[in-house]
């Protein structure tokens, strides 16, 4: 049920990724795509999932540290929705280079996360952030080739179809 009812957010985070990270989004399609022609007990998971991250981790009411994720691989992108009751304090922090973001409730921050220090402060509870991954491994178990970085010219050439 969980899935289904996030499966509309699911499809708002395929297009921000598809335009953020075109050949990362296309290669995680890819992935699935084969998950499902080649491991037919997969095939209901794969229809029920709600988008072309290959996993979700939900973080509730609590700080999250300055820290780097070092499961990525150079250049992706995780998305970080943020849900809930955050109030004034609502920032997301990216201390290697000295920004910072507000991160009210409907937020969606793109982070190459193993780059990236990156942290929230302690804000008022009822609140969750909800981290869309890809994951490495099923590119290294179908022999895909790693997207790597996004460049301008990927999402320029999105602008000229």
């Amino acid at each position: 049920q969980w899935m289904d009812n996030v499966s509309g957010t699911g499809g708002l985070l395929d297009g921000i990724l598809a335009v953020m990270h075109p050949k990362l989004y296309q290669a995680a399609v890819r992935s699935l795509d084969l998950l499902y022609s080649k491991d037919p007990e997969s095939r209901a998971y794969v229809d029920a999932w709600p988008c072309t991250s290959h996993a979700a981790a939900v973080i509730v009411n609590r700080e999250s540290i300055m820290h780097r994720d070092l499961n990525g691989k150079p250049g992706w992108l995780d998305l970080l929705l943020s849900v809930g009751t955050y109030g004034e304090t609502a920032v997301f922090s990216m201390g290697n280079i000295g920004a910072s973001v507000p991160y009210d409730s409907g937020s969606v921050v793109l982070v190459s996360s193993r780059f990236v220090l990156h942290g929230v402060p302690a804000v008022p509870p009822d609140r969750m952030c909800c981290a869309w991954i890809v994951n490495h491994r099923i590119f290294q178990h179908w022999d895909l080739q790693f997207p790597g970085w996004t460049l301008l010219a990927d999402k320029l050439q999105l602008v000229a179809r």
